[in-house]
This record gives C-alpha cells, sequence and structure tokens, in this order.
C-alpha cells in the first residue's frame, strides 16, 4: 500500500504541472540588467583605482620619510670607540665558531 500511495502522489504533482505557463520576461529585462552590471563595475573599478592611488602615495611619503631619517642617522654619526664602549659594556662578545675551536686549541 506505501508504494501506490506514493505513486498517487507522484501522479498528482506531475498533472499539477500540467497548466503551468512559460515565464515571460518585459521586452527591456536584458537591456536593464547589462545597464546595472556596467554601472556596478565602473563604480568598482573606480573605488578599486582611488585605493590603489592612496596606497601608492602613502608609500612614497613613507619612503621619503625613512630616507631622510636614514640620512640623518649614518654610520659616520658613532665612531668605534662608541661601539667599543657599548660592547664591553653590555658584555657582547662576538666570536666565530672557527676562533672558539682555535682558542681551545691553544689551551
Amino acid at each position: 500500500m506505501k508504494k501506490e500511495d506514493i505513486n498517487n502522489e507522484v501522479e498528482k504533482t506531475l498533472h499539477s504541472l500540467d497548466g503551468i505557463k512559460k515565464a515571460e520576461l518585459s521586452p527591456f529585462f536584458y537591456t536593464r540588467v547589462k545597464a546595472r552590471l556596467q554601472n556596478r563595475t565602473e563604480k568598482v573599478s573606480t573605488m578599486q583605482w582611488t585605493w590603489a592611488l592612496t596606497a601608492v602615495v602613502i608609500l612614497l611619503v613613507l619612503n621619503v620619510f625613512v630616507l631622510i631619517k636614514g640620512e640623518v642617522l649614518s654610520d659616520d654619526d658613532y665612531s668605534n670607540d662608541d661601539i667599543e664602549f657599548l660592547t664591553q659594556e653590555y658584555s657582547v662578545n662576538t666570536f666565530d665558531i672557527y676562533e672558539e675551536e682555535q682558542l681551545e686549541e691553544d689551551e
């Protein structure tokens, strides 16, 4: 009996589709959709160019700032005595692995 109920439901559903007509569009539907898509892409591309130009300007300003600051603080401002004093003060020992092996061999 269950198969008969299922078959009856399927038949009812199929017969309900008999009176359906094809959907009709207004004659200007495609032109309206096309115009909306073009307007949207124009707005997006204008916005993208604005953001891109803003990012480039910010990067240029930062680069100029870094270049100016880099000239002010050059290596000439620090003498070798200052560097040696700082390394001794903070006990910064820089030596190579090979130097350590040579020191062990010398002992």
